[in-house]
């Protein structure tokens, strides 16, 4: 079993251990096909017998396959969470970023620290991509693994991203008029392009492995 890091950042490490997130989508080990994702179609995923795992995708233009490793595995492959954090003088004990608002709002520590005007304590995260192995707090298992466009996501799998479906599809707004909410998938694009715009924005529609956890 091949046990990979990978990224999570703002509130996703919490999503997944509070169960709302277990999908995400990557575009690492993309990066020919994306320079013209509209050249390539059908991807179909397959197992080499040496255990690594491979997108076949078809090419209109020469008719020839071309084929794209999946860096993070595959099914039955592990997974392990690489997030912002915080250690200890000596790295005994870890502070999980993703954790910190809800801990100090939990305990009321910002509103004991106000109120007797003391200073607030000073922490150095550290940054995901520098977490070990050892301060990993979170494992999932892949249990599906598919290469699709990105804006193929459907409204379920956008909710498996971690979007908390809106309750109701219109709300009110000032001076009585009525809007429509943002449904899961419309939040899913804001979303992404708030981490991925700059490389991949939601309009370009790069090709992404969808990995299910």
């Amino acid at each position: 079993m091949k046990e990979t890091g990978i990224i999570m950042t703002g509130s996703h490490p919490r999503d997944i251990l509070d169960g709302r997130k277990t999908q995400t989508r990557r575009t690492y080990g993309l990066k020919e096909i994306n320079k013209n994702p509209d050249r390539y179609f059908h991807p179909v995923i397959y197992q080499s017998i040496t255990g690594e795992w491979f997108a076949w995708f078809s090419d209109k233009e020469s008719s020839d396959p071309v084929i794209a490793k999946c860096p993070y595995g595959g099914v039955g492959d592990l997974l392990w969470v690489k997030e912002g954090h915080a250690l200890s003088a000596d790295g005994s004990k870890v502070l999980y970023r993703a954790d910190y608002a809800v801990i100090w709002r939990e305990l009321d520590l910002g509103d004991f620290i106000k109120e007797r005007g003391l200073p607030m304590p000073k922490i150095k995260w550290r940054p995901s991509i520098h977490m070990f192995r050892k301060h990993s707090r979170i494992e999932r298992t892949i249990k599906g693994l598919r290469a699709e466009r990105l804006q193929e996501i459907s409204q379920e799998d956008a909710v498996c991203e971690g979007i908390i479906p809106p309750e109701h599809a219109f709300r009110m707004i000032s001076g009585g008029d009525v809007e429509a909410v943002p449904s899961p998938k419309e939040d899913f694009a804001e979303l992404w392009d708030s981490i991925n715009k700059k490389k991949y924005p939601y309009d370009f529609n790069p090709w992404a492995f969808a990995l299910g956890f």
